[in-house]
C-alpha cells in the first residue's frame, strides 16, 4: 500500500499541540494535587474569620463563662467547644481561645446543635419566681425555641412552645437534634379537662403532671409532632443516635425509643423489665464512629448500631451483708440496647484497675462484636473523680485501655477565684442553675471538657496526656480610678498593668508586673506611683518612671481591700477586710535606682462602737463592697457591725427606726470558719484629725446595704441598697444630696460625677445606666452583648463619659464617649413604688 505524503508543518503543529496539552494536563494535575494537600478549614477557623458578636476586650480571655456553665458540647469536627450559661460562648478546642458569643432576649436554659454544628438551637429560661412556702416555682416567661447561625450570631427562626392556659408549673426537661430535626421534652402540671366519653374517676378535678415530646423540622422549626406520654412515665432526657437514626427517651429507670420516620414510639421498657432492678440509668454514650454489631436470629444475620446505656447502682438499694458492693469498685457500668425492640443484648462492668477487671460478663454467642480493626475507635473516655484521671474504656473487651492522671492548673488563682465567688451574695443565684456537673469528650480533637457546678471555670484537658489545655483567664479582680488619663488593672489575681487611655478610645499598656494573690491597687494622684495590696496584708509601691519597685510595705495581717497614697503628707493608707485602717509613712528622701525600702506599718485603727454596744463585740469580716478609701487617703468609709440581726415571729428582721440602724450581710465567725449573717450597724466616716462619724441615712427598715462608695476627692458618698435605691450623701455639707430609686438589682459598682450631676450604675449582667442626681431620672442605657461586670472606672469626656469596665470573664472593656448630651433621653419611672411590700399588706 502506498504511503501518503504529509505536510511537515502540520506534523510540527500537531506535536506542539500535543506537548502543550500534556503540559496543561500536568499543570492541572499539579494544581489539583496542591489543592488536595491543603487542609480544609475547620469550623473554628471559619468562625474566627466571621463576624460573630463579641465585645472588644483587653487581656487574655480563655475558658471562663459566668455565672457558671450549665452545659458543654464539642462541635461535629471537634474544633469548637460550646459552653452554655445564660448565653452561649464559642471556644477553640485546641488552645481555649474565645471566639464569640450568642446572646438572646432571655437567658438560655438548654441548647443543641443542628446542620453539622453550623446552627444552634436554644430553649429560653422561664425565669421561675420562687414562691415561699410552696415546693414549686411559677414560670414568668413562655419559653421559645430559637435557631442561631454560629458564624454570624444571627437568629434565624423563633418558635414558641405550646403551653396550656391553666398551667401550674412547667419543666423543660431536654432538647435533642439530628441533622435537620429538633425535639423538646417538657413536662407541665395543669388541670386537664375530661372528655365527655371518659369515665368518671376519683382523680377528676385534680391537677396532674403531663410529659410531652414536641418535634420540629428545619431552620424554620416547622412542627412535626406533639406526643403525650403516660402520666407516670417520668422521662427526663433525650439522646439522638445518628448511626441508627433513633431517638432514645429515658429517665431514672424508664426507656423509650422514638422513630422519626414513623413519628411513633416503637418500644418502651424499664430497668426492672431488663432485669436490672438494682440499677438506674445514668446516661447514654454516643460514639463518633458507628458501633456496628451483628446478631443471629432465626438463622438470619442482622447488622445494627445499638444504644450504649450507662447505668449506676440505685442509691436506695442496700447490698446484702454477704454480697459485694460493686458500685465502689466500678468505673463504668454499661449495657447494649437493641434499637428495634429495646432488649438488653449485653451488660458489663469495667473495674477501676487497669487491664481486664475482676468482673467479666460472658458475651452472647449469637452477638458478634466489632473486630480488631475497630479497636482504636470504639473507646469511651471517663473522668474518674476518685483517681483524678482520664481513662479510656475499651467497649469491646470491657477493660481500661489507658489512664492519664489529670494535671490541674495553678491552685492559687483557682482558690482566689473561689474566694471571690463567696462574696457574691447579692447576685440572683437562687434559681437552680448552679448545681451542674458534666463531662464530655471528642476523640476527633482529642479533648475532654469538665464543668463543676458553681464555678465559672471550664476545665479542658488533653485526652492523651491529661494536661490542662489552657488556664481559665479573663477576670479583672481589681481596677483603679482614672488618674490623669491613666488607670491600673489586675487580671486573674497576678497580672498587674498600667494603661494610658488614648483619644481613640484605646488602652495602651505602659507598665506590667506580676504580683501573685494581689487584692487591690491604686495610682497616686499624679499617676507616678503604683500601689498594689495583697491577700497577706502586705503591699508594694512601684515608681512608674523608673519601672521598678521602690517600697515593700509590711505589718498588715489581713487581706487588703483598698489602698491609697497622700503625696503631700507622704502617707499610705490601706483598709483590710475586718475594717482596720493601716498607715505607712514613706521617706521624703529619694532612693537610688534599683534600691527598695522596707517599711512597716506605724499605726492601725479600727472604728469603735457606740457605748450601748460595747458588750456585743464579735469577730467578723466585711466584703469589699462595704468599704472605700478616697484617692488621697483622706476619707475612710466602712460598715461597722454592732450585733446580729434578730427575726420576729413573722420571720422579718427586727430593727430600729430609719435613720438609726443599717442592715448588711457580713462574714461572721471565728478562725477560718466564716459565714454570711445579717447584722445591724452603721457606716463609719473617718478623716485625719477628726472624730469618727456614724452614717445611718433613712431607708426602709428591711433594706440591705450592698455597697459603699465615695468620690475620688472624698466629698460625696454613695450607699446602694438591695431594693435598687441609691443614696448620694454630701459629706462636706452633711446633707442628703439625692435619693435615686433605680429599681435595679445586682448592682456591682457606681460612679458619681457631681459637676455633671450624673450617677453611673453598673449591673452584673452587663447593663450600665446613667441617672440625673437632680431629677432622679434615667438619662441613658448601655447594654453589653455578653459580659458579667465586676468594676467600673469612668471619667468625663468632651461629650459624655469614657468607661473602662472590669468584667468577671471577658477582661477589660472600653467604651468611649457614651451617654452624650444629645443622646440623653430622661425617662420617668412609671411610678415610684415603695421598694418592698409593707408588713401586713
Amino acid at each position: 500500500m502506498r504511503a501518503r505524503n504529509c505536510n511537515p508543518l502540520f506534523v510540527s503543529a500537531l506535536l506542539n499541540l500535543s506537548v502543550a496539552s500534556l503540559l496543561l494536563l500536568s499543570t492541572a494535575h499539579t494544581v489539583y494535587a496542591i489543592d488536595a494537600k491543603k487542609p480544609r478549614p475547620t469550623l473554628a477557623d471559619t468562625i474566627q474569620q466571621s463576624q460573630i458578636p463579641r465585645e472588644q476586650f483587653y487581656g487574655e480571655v480563655k475558658l471562663l463563662h459566668a455565672p457558671n456553665p450549665m452545659d458543654v458540647q464539642f462541635s461535629e469536627d471537634g474544633s469548637v467547644l460550646f459552653s452554655q450559661a445564660e448565653t452561649i460562648r464559642l471556644w477553640r478546642s485546641d488552645d481555649g481561645t474565645y471566639l464569640g458569643s450568642i446572646a438572646g432576649p432571655a437567658r438560655f436554659r438548654k441548647f443543641a446543635q443542628l446542620n453539622h454544628s453550623r446552627w444552634l438551637v436554644t430553649v429560653d429560661d422561664m425565669e421561675e419566681e420562687n414562691q415561699t412556702g410552696w415546693y414549686y416555682s411559677m414560670p414568668q416567661l413562655i419559653p421559645c425555641l430559637r435557631i442561631w447561625d454560629v458564624h454570624t450570631g444571627e437568629c434565624l427562626a423563633v418558635r414558641r412552645l405550646r403551653v396550656p392556659i391553666n398551667v401550674e408549673r412547667l419543666w423543660i426537661k431536654a432538647i435533642a437534634t439530628s441533622t435537620d430535626s429538633t425535639w423538646v421534652l417538657f413536662e407541665s402540671r395543669f388541670n386537664k379537662e375530661k372528655a365527655e366519653q371518659e369515665q368518671e374517676s376519683f382523680l377528676d378535678g385534680y391537677s396532674g403532671d403531663y410529659c410531652f415530646l414536641a418535634g420540629f423540622l428545619g431552620p424554620e422549626l416547622t412542627p412535626t409532632c406533639h406526643l403525650e406520654f403516660d402520666e407516670l412515665s417520668n422521662y427526663r432526657h433525650l439522646q439522638y443516635n445518628s448511626h441508627n437514626g433513633k431517638l432514645l427517651i429515658y429517665g431514672e429507670t424508664n426507656l423509650a425509643c422514638f422513630d422519626p420516620d414513623s413519628q411513633k414510639i416503637i418500644w418502651s421498657t424499664s430497668c426492672h423489665e431488663l432485669d436490672l432492678k438494682h440499677n438506674e440509668i445514668k446516661g447514654v454514650i454516643n460514639l463518633e464512629q458507628p458501633f456496628q454489631m451483628e446478631l443471629a436470629e432465626s438463622g438470619k444475620q442482622r447488622s445494627f448500631t445499638p444504644f450504649i446505656v450507662q447505668f449506676e447502682s440505685n442509691p436506695r438499694y442496700k447490698v446484702p451483708v454477704t454480697g459485694v458492693d460493686f458500685s465502689k469498685l466500678t468505673l463504668l457500668n454499661w449495657g447494649l440496647i437493641d434499637p428495634s425492640n429495646g432488649k438488653l443484648l449485653h451488660h458489663d462492668m469495667v473495674m477501676r484497675e487497669t487491664g481486664p477487671g475482676n468482673y467479666k460478663t460472658p458475651k452472647t454467642e449469637n452477638l458478634k462484636f466489632p473486630g480488631p480493626k475497630d479497636a482504636n475507635t470504639l473507646n469511651a473516655w471517663i473522668y474518674d473523680k476518685q483517681d483524678h484521671a482520664i481513662k479510656a474504656i475499651d467497649l469491646v473487651d470491657a477493660w481500661t485501655r489507658d489512664s492519664s492522671p489529670v494535671k490541674d492548673r495553678t491552685f492559687t488563682i483557682k482558690k482566689s477565684r473561689g474566694d471571690a465567688l463567696g462574696e457574691r451574695w447579692n447576685l440572683d443565684r437562687d434559681d437552680m442553675r448552679n448545681d451542674v456537673h458534666a463531662q464530655t469528650w471528642s476523640s476527633t480533637s482529642g479533648r475532654m471538657c469538665i464543668i463543676r457546678g458553681y464555678t465559672p471555670e471550664i476545665d479542658l484537658y488533653d485526652l492523651a496526656t491529661g494536661n490542662t489545655i489552657a488556664q481559665p483567664s479573663g477576670t479583672v479582680n481589681a481596677l483603679s480610678r482614672f488618674t490623669s488619663g491613666k488607670l491600673a488593672a489586675s487580671l486573674d489575681w497576678n497580672d498587674v498593668s498600667v494603661f494610658d487611655f488614648k483619644a481613640q478610645g484605646a488602652l495602651e499598656r505602659t507598665f506590667n508586673t506580676k504580683v501573685i494573690q494581689n487584692s487591690c491597687l491604686a495610682l497616686s494622684q499624679d499617676a507616678s506611683l503604683l500601689l498594689v495590696g495583697e491577700n497577706s496584708g502586705n503591699a508594694g509601691v512601684w515608681d512608674l518612671s523608673q519601672q521598678s519597685r521602690t517600697c515593700a510595705l509590711e505589718g498588715g495581717t489581713e487581706k487588703l481591700f483598698h489602698i491609697a497614697v497622700n503625696a503631700t503628707s507622704n502617707r499610705i493608707a490601706a483598709l483590710d477586710w475586718d475594717g482596720t485602717l493601716w498607715h505607712w509613712q514613706t521617706s521624703t528622701t529619694h532612693t537610688n535606682p534599683g534600691e527598695m525600702q522596707l517599711l512597716r506599718a506605724h499605726s492601725q485603727k479600727k472604728p469603735t462602737r457606740p457605748e450601748e454596744y460595747y458588750n456585743n463585740e464579735f469577730a467578723y469580716r466585711i466584703p469589699r463592697s462595704l468599704c472605700d478609701l478616697s484617692a488621697n487617703a483622706a476619707l475612710y468609709l466602712a460598715f461597722r457591725a454592732y450585733g446580729v440581726a434578730e427575726e420576729d415571729n413573722y420571720g422579718e428582721l427586727s430593727h430600729g427606726l430609719p435613720g438609726k440602724d443599717l442592715i448588711a450581710r457580713i462574714y461572721q465567725g471565728l478562725g477560718r470558719y466564716f459565714f454570711f449573717e445579717y447584722t445591724h450597724g452603721a457606716v463609719v466616716e473617718l478623716r485625719e484629725g477628726q472624730p469618727q462619724k456614724l452614717l445611718t441615712p433613712p431607708v426602709y427598715h428591711q433594706s440591705q446595704l450592698m455597697q459603699v462608695r465615695c468620690t475620688a476627692d472624698g466629698r460625696f458618698a454613695m450607699f446602694v441598697f438591695d431594693t435598687g435605691q441609691i443614696l448620694i450623701l454630701n459629706l462636706k455639707a452633711g446633707i442628703l444630696e439625692s435619693i435615686i430609686p433605680t429599681g435595679l438589682s445586682e448592682i456591682m459598682d457606681v460612679n458619681y460625677h457631681p459637676q455633671q450631676k450624673t450617677l453611673l450604675v453598673a449591673c452584673y449582667r452587663g447593663t450600665i445606666t446613667a441617672w440625673n442626681s437632680d431629677t432622679f431620672l434615667q438619662t441613658g442605657l448601655l447594654q453589653l452583648n455578653d459580659a458579667r461586670l465586676e468594676h467600673m472606672s469612668s471619667q468625663p469626656a468632651a461629650d459624655g463619659f469614657d468607661l473602662v469596665l472590669g468584667t468577671w470573664d471577658t477582661g477589660l472593656i472600653v467604651k468611649q464617649g457614651v451617654f452624650k448630651e444629645k443622646d440623653q433621653k430622661p425617662t420617668r419611672l412609671p411610678a415610684l413604688p415603695f421598694p418592698v411590700k409593707l408588713p401586713g399588706h
